[in-house]
């Protein structure tokens, strides 16, 4: 592009040629013309200009030119310069301890500012390294003449710089929050600006919140813009994770001889855990929790991170099974001379459907009685509706059959006689101790007798 036209110094009183400043100059080598003048840099200055009217092209290291720039008029030569224009004033920094002013207005070629005894061309310059303090200037052209003095610039005492925040406590991400944060001490008086974050605020310490895992490190920049190093590192850790409930496995109910239940537990959390109720400790993915009496439970787990899962789903222990009385032994019905069998009367039979064994006599109520029984003994247990057994009956004892007499042999008749109306007859094969004979109701004892 065509040479931008900067600051044109014009002739003073004793210097007769001017000087242009051009920027926007290419990259690399250029030569500017008229002036076949070579160089680099984006800016430039073109001095020992005569009066008159100059425009300038400018070819770069491809040898491609430009248009030409505008128009730069130079002047007759000036009088006596004018005081310096006090332009921009820098004040000293928070890391630079001095000031500096631009002073514009100056006249065409070389001058001399004072104080300082600062020599130079061009209708502006820049005068740095200024302490604080209220500084004035004149200027003298090249032709000694020397202006009147610049208004008062006053320079400001160096801005503090603060030192580095200093960390104090860190607090890490729990089991139910996912951010850390860090106190901050030793900020700056005054208001503040700590990075990164942007956060803004006033006294000497502070507390940065909802920070995720990570390392971080801090700067302030206190009210005069001054930034310090940066703080020590804070290492902000990844959230605990926290375990899944628990997952209700195999359970296993009380039985008519275990007043007590169990649950298989599974997707236990990795290392050491911890089970309530109970504080069961543990280590693996599965285990079993035994002795639980009739309730409902859910358990949550804790990892060794400490974070306690959601609870299982509801785990119900049955009331343990009753285990029925014996049965009581009632009447006993032996068996008689024409009933080879006998029977006994159970009672205090539980409620609802049972079995009686041996003989798996199945049936209900309160009561029964167990008929064909042959001669022996016998006790018996009875199993309720939930399968629980008994303690065994009081034993019951069936007699034998009673033998049945054969039928009396009859033996020598004695018949009547002319003077005996009636006769007799004898009978043996009676049976071993009393007997009674009919009929006739006759009573006796031994194997035979005459009727």
């Amino acid at each position: 592009t065509a040479p931008i036209v900067g600051a044109i110094t014009q002739p003073t009183c004793t210097v007769a040629t001017g000087s242009v400043q051009l920027s926007g100059l290419p990259l690399g080598n250029w030569t500017i013309n008229p002036g076949a003048i070579t160089g680099s840099g984006a800016t430039t200055t073109i001095n020992n200009l005569v009066a008159g009217t100059y425009n300038y092209t400018v070819t770069n290291a491809d040898g491609c030119t430009s248009l030409a720039s505008a128009n730069v008029l130079i002047n007759t030569q000036p009088p006596t310069p004018t005081a310096p224009i006090v332009g921009a004033i820098t004040q000293p920094t928070c890391t630079v301890a001095t000031g500096s002013v631009e002073l514009s207005g100056l006249p065409l070629g070389n001058w001399t500012i004072n104080p300082g005894a600062i020599n130079g061309t061009g209708t502006s310059t820049t005068i740095n390294n200024l302490l604080a303090g209220t500084y004035n200037y004149t200027v003298t052209n090249s032709d000694g003449c020397t202006s009147l003095p610049s208004a008062n610039i006053l320079i400001n005492t160096q801005p503090p710089t603060p030192t580095s925040p200093i960390v104090g406590a860190i607090t890490q991400p729990t089991c139910t929050v996912a951010t850390g944060s860090v106190q901050l001490s030793g900020l700056p008086l005054g208001n503040w600006t700590i990075n990164p974050g942007a956060i803004t605020g006033s006294g000497s310490t502070t507390t940065i919140n909802n920070l995720l895992a990570g390392t971080y490190n801090y700067t302030v920049t206190n009210a005069d813009g001054c930034t310090s190093l940066p703080s020590a590192n804070i290492l902000i850790n990844t959230q605990p994770p926290t375990p899944t409930a628990p997952i209700v496995g195999a359970i296993t109910q009380p039985t008519c001889t275990v007043a007590t239940g169990s649950v298989q537990l599974s997707g236990l959390p990795l290392g050491n855990w911890t089970i309530n109720p109970g504080a069961i400790t543990g280590s693996g993915a599965t285990t079993t929790i035994n002795n639980l009496l009739a309730g409902t439970y859910n358990y949550t787990v804790t990892n060794a991170d400490g974070c306690t899962s959601l609870p299982s789903a509801n785990i119900l222990i049955n009331t343990q099974p009753a285990t029925p009385t014996a049965p009581i032994v009632g009447a006993i019905t032996q068996p008689t001379c024409t009933v080879a069998t006998g029977s006994v009367e159970l009672s205090g039979l539980p409620l609802g459907n049972w079995t009686i064994n041996p003989g798996a006599i199945t049936g209900s109520g309160a009561t029964t009685t167990i008929n064909n029984l042959l001669a022996g003994t016998y006790n018996y247990t009875v199993t309720n509706a939930d399968g629980c057994i008994s303690l065994a009956s009081a034993n019951v004892l069936i007699n034998t059959q009673p033998a049945t007499p054969t039928a009396p042999i009859v033996g020598a008749i004695t018949q009547p006689t002319c003077t005996v109306a009636t006769g007799s007859v004898e009978l043996s094969g009676l049976p071993l101790g009393n007997w009674t004979i009919n009929p006739g109701a006759i009573n006796g004892t031994g194997t035979s007798t005459t009727i």
